[in-house]
């Protein structure tokens, strides 16, 4: 699954919710919101930052530029 794909089924679930931001638009997310989501999390639960980093690294070929 790349990562078209995974955004357009974002889009299609969140707008099934019907969930609309503050100005009433349908919310939108990607996949790179996710992975923040999840690195704020595990360091607010107590994994070292040092930790959450390896977990999230990447390799240079995926990183942008």
């Amino acid at each position: 699954m790349n990562e078209t794909s995974i955004k357009r089924l974002l889009d299609r679930t969140l707008a099934a919710t019907g969930l609309r931001d503050a100005a009433g638009e349908p919310l939108r997310y990607t996949p790179h919101d996710f992975r923040r989501m999840f690195a704020t999390e595990a360091v607010t639960g107590g994994l070292p930052v040092h930790i959450a980093a390896r977990i999230l690294c990447r390799s240079k070929s995926h990183r942008r530029r």
